[in-house]
């Protein structure tokens, strides 16, 4: 390779790595690692915890169509009463942390989350119409936050996307947007440290052996990362590199293209 654009080539690789690049965290569940399910009373029409989680069981499976590793939820006896659990997320550094993007050293999340989103699947052969309730949450600062997707559930065979905008959200007080359950959040701080998150589930009532499975739990950062100054600076050099690494040829071909000019 001639050595200039070796030369070249160093350079703007070396400037590429300056630049991090945010990607989509998600959990494809090939285990249940880290997910659990706990009985919840701070949503929808259960407000009094009854004893424990609806569910009965979390296991990594094959499920839905098309199939795909997921996480089977598989209720209880007929629910005779609202029964509403969390599905959630609280240990490891995969999906908890600052969602400002901004931690000291940085871990898996490198920027500003803009979205939380997920696969549901409904096992309409045992479930006879859609969960009674659906959300996201998360705790950040000791404070929850909801958003509610009841709304937009969809009851079919197949599997549904939902999710939740983060992107320049800020402590707001309707469904539909992020919810502050405790009344004294700060979404700013909130969301700069983040210590669970997961899914709200409200099941159908009177109706016992429920299965739900979850699918592609992700969060999404910001794919347009602001560079540091430093990388502003480390670009500024490569770009005066290269002009001096191919200013002799830059000149022969202008002198070139010029020499039939008359003046």
């Amino acid at each position: 390779m001639n050595a200039r654009l070796m030369v070249a080539a160093v350079i703007c690789m070396a400037g590429a790595a300056q630049v991090a690049v945010a990607v989509p965290v998600t959990e494809s569940f090939s285990t249940t690692a880290g997910w659990t399910a706990v009985e919840d009373g701070s949503h929808g029409n259960e407000m009094t915890p009854e004893g424990g989680a609806y569910a009965t069981t979390l296991d990594a499976v094959s499920i839905g169509t098309p199939a795909s590793s997921a996480l089977r939820i598989t209720g209880g006896n007929a629910v005779t009463d609202f029964e509403t659990d969390k599905i959630r997320m609280n240990s490891g550094t995969d999906f908890l942390g600052n969602y400002t993007g901004a931690a000291t050293p940085p871990g898996t999340i490198v920027s500003q989350v803009q979205g939380i989103y997920f696969d549901f699947y409904i096992d309409t052969a045992v479930v006879s119409s859609a969960p009674a309730q659906l959300g996201l949450y998360f705790i950040g600062d000791a404070h929850e936050w909801y958003w509610d997707l009841t709304d937009s559930l969809v009851y079919n065979t197949a599997w549904n996307r939902y999710g939740a905008n983060m992107s320049g959200s800020s402590e707001v007080t309707d469904f539909g947007s992020w919810y502050d359950m405790s009344g004294n959040g700060n979404w700013t701080t909130d969301i700069a440290d983040v210590t669970e998150i997961g899914v709200v589930l409200g099941y159908v009532y009177n109706e016992g052996a429920q299965v739900y499975a979850i699918d592609n739990f992700t969060i999404q950062e910001d794919p347009f990362l602001v560079p540091e100054p430093e990388t502003y600076a480390f670009l500024a050099m490569a770009i005066l590199a290269l002009g001096l690494v191919f200013r002799k040829q830059v000149d022969e071909s202008l002198r070139a293209a010029f020499a039939h000019v008359r003046v």
